[in-house]
């Protein structure tokens, strides 16, 4: 991002939104690095629990056939071993998360795209304070440096004059170190090969050379992946042939499973508002990014075609094969890292016509970062869950020995637990977790919900004839984490009227 003390170019990037920028940048390093001193949630404990079972730093690439083993930030981990402040496991996850806010902005500045200081800025800002965007920067899995490599293989086969070898071994690099973050950077890498190959037809060269020409262009990336997946399948070839995927604590039916995530991504988007209006925010999203794509090709905006195929065509593509799988937005993240970009560019065209248009982004843009700000204020106030109070009270109130807590997920609730228990209290006897169907024969003191939000948590609850009283609500703020109910076992029996739960998902 070069910039020059002359203001008579429009496109020139002059000292003032330097500033701007770096400040830009500042702030989201700081968003980023509060979120990393909150808690681990579930996912971040499966995730450490493998690293620390590895035995060389080199097994993070092939030893785990796991879907929850991110390589790269499986070896982070590794690294810094065990015992370790939060903050320390989630710095990786900050420092390419804040890398890229300044990725962005190179993107969206340089040399060759209708570059302004308008779409520099717009696109580090949203980059920097939008709600998904800081909670995975922040998370300690595979998800913000995933975003990083996957824009980085955008920005080395999105301009159409790039030199073959620069975006050959660029977009390969970039793309292999998405994989190895996380594998929801694939479908954005075949939205990208097929740009490279629509491109090529478009600047007038016969099918057969497009066709050449993205082989050659995946090459170094599929040469590299080929390497990694043979190492994978050794991996589960010693594991006795299981790749191990692991289960969701909600569920839904066919298509419905894109639409739940879709939403959930959309709305957090957006501020993290209305909830209950399913297939709402889906809706909204395609019919905006419809119609902003189709109106920058309809002005020639170049970028028009890699935004349309990466934010239509792969949730487009997920839809048609039923995925993802499980209803959760973090899915999508891959694709929403490229919002920032369509937003700009569309602000940026809609800044040069008139007043009315620069009028209608500046409100915009501010309603947009004012709701992120209000998700943001309450995910640092809340996080990804509040394990450790729950912990402390349960140690310090209990009245039996040994220490007994029944539950509808005893896998997520005894990994939590065994991880809080290390830290917090290790030399404390081992907390015994019960099988939801086990609960009304070993009667526990306690029963944790792992399930519902906090808000909807009844004062009583009922499982076998046992009446459990709500003790206190630990609840996340949306995207990754976990919301605890902790209930005590009551004397008095279950009267009719109290709410019955149902088993959950072990």
């Amino acid at each position: 991002m070069s910039f020059s003390r002359s203001t008579s170019d429009p496109s020139t990037l002059n000292p003032a939104h330097m500033t701007v920028a770096t400040a830009i940048i500042l702030v989201g390093a700081w968003l980023r690095l509060r979120g990393a001193f909150g808690e681990m949630w579930f996912d971040e404990i499966w995730s450490y629990n493998i690293a620390m079972g590895l035995e060389s730093w080199h097994e993070a690439f092939w030893k785990q056939p796991k879907d929850n083993n991110h390589p790269l930030n499986t070896l982070w981990l590794y690294l810094m071993g065990p015992g370790r402040e939060m903050w320390v496991y989630h710095l990786f996850s900050v420092i390419t998360g804040t890398a890229s806010i300044f990725v962005a902005g190179w993107i969206a500045a340089r040399k060759g795209s209708r570059r302004s200081p308008s779409r520099l800025l717009v696109t580090m800002l949203l980059v920097a304070v939008l709600y998904p965007y800081i909670n995975f920067g922040s998370e300690a899995r595979g998800y913000a440096p995933m975003m990083l490599f996957t824009v980085l293989a955008y920005g080395a086969v999105e301009p159409p004059d790039t030199k073959a070898y620069v975006a050959r071994w660029g977009y390969g690099l970039a793309g292999l170190l998405a994989v190895l973050s996380h594998l929801a950077a694939v479908p954005v890498l075949v939205a990208l090969s097929l740009c490279f190959a629509i491109r090529q037809r478009l600047q007038g060269h016969s099918f057969v050379h497009a066709l050449h020409a993205t082989v050659r262009l995946n090459a170094p990336l599929v040469a590299g992946l080929l390497v990694f997946v043979s190492g994978i399948l050794y991996g589960a070839h010693l594991n006795g042939n299981v790749i191990q995927f692991g289960g969701s604590t909600l569920t839904c039916l066919d298509k419905n499973c894109f639409v739940t995530a879709l939403d959930e991504m959309t709305r957090f988007t957006v501020g993290g508002f209305g909830e209950k209006a399913s297939g709402l925010y889906s809706g909204l999203y395609l019919i905006m990014i419809l119609g902003s794509v189709l109106w920058l090709a309809a002005i020639g905006n170049r970028r028009a075609l890699p935004l349309g195929l990466i934010l239509l065509g792969v949730p487009l593509l997920f839809f048609a094969a039923n995925q993802p799988a499980l209803p959760h937005g973090r899915y999508f993240l891959a694709v929403f890292a490229f919002v920032p970009f369509l937003v700009a560019e569309v602000m940026g065209e809609l800044l040069k016509r008139g007043f009315a248009a620069r009028m209608f982004c500046s409100v915009a843009l501010i309603a947009l970062v004012g709701a992120n700000a209000v998700a943001v204020k309450n995910f640092l106030a809340i996080g990804r869950g509040n394990t450790n109070p729950a912990f402390a009270y349960i140690l310090e109130n209990s009245t039996i020995q040994p220490i007994t807590i029944g539950t509808e997920m005893k896998y997520q609730l005894k990994t939590v637990m065994d991880f809080v228990q290390h830290r917090q209290a290790p030399d404390h006897s081992t907390i015994d977790i019960i099988k939801f169907k086990n609960i009304p024969d070993k009667k526990p003191e306690w029963l944790v919900s792992v399930t519902i939000h906090t808000q909807n948590l009844p004062a009583q609850a009922c499982t076998g004839g046992l009446l459990y009283t709500l003790v206190h609500g630990y609840g996340h703020w949306g995207m990754a984490g976990s919301t605890w109910g902790l209930y005590r076992l009551s004397p008095s029996p279950a009267p009719k009227d109290c709410v019955w739960l149902t088993d959950g998902r072990e």
